[in-house]
């Protein structure tokens, strides 16, 4: 939710033309894109800026400068080509 601090404290956001910012920046450097829900909340006076990523059907996102990354608990890491294999595998519907 972008309007809180890292301390997950209140502190608002101005949403005018985030919609357009945030879809852009996915369609330039995310394959696929994911499949988001953009709303502007309002909460105790101010403004937060709520984005929903629906669960993907693909197995593999990958970031297009970068290539994929596997997510665990609060960090990114580049996956093991074990991992590639068996996200691969699940796409292509093999099972694991």
């Amino acid at each position: 939710m972008v309007g809180t601090d890292d301390d997950h404290r209140v502190v608002g956001c101005q949403s005018k033309g985030l919609a357009d910012t945030v879809t852009n920046i996915l369609q330039s450097h995310c394959d696929p894109p994911p499949s988001i829900t953009i709303e502007a909340v309002p909460y105790q006076d101010k403004e937060l800026f709520l984005i929903r990523v629906a669960q993907s059907q693909n197995a593999v996102h990958t970031v297009k400068e970068l290539g994929p990354f596997i997510r665990a608990n609060a960090t990114n890491g580049a996956p093991t080509s074990r991992e590639l294999e068996n996200l691969n595998r699940h796409r292509r519907g093999l099972g694991t």
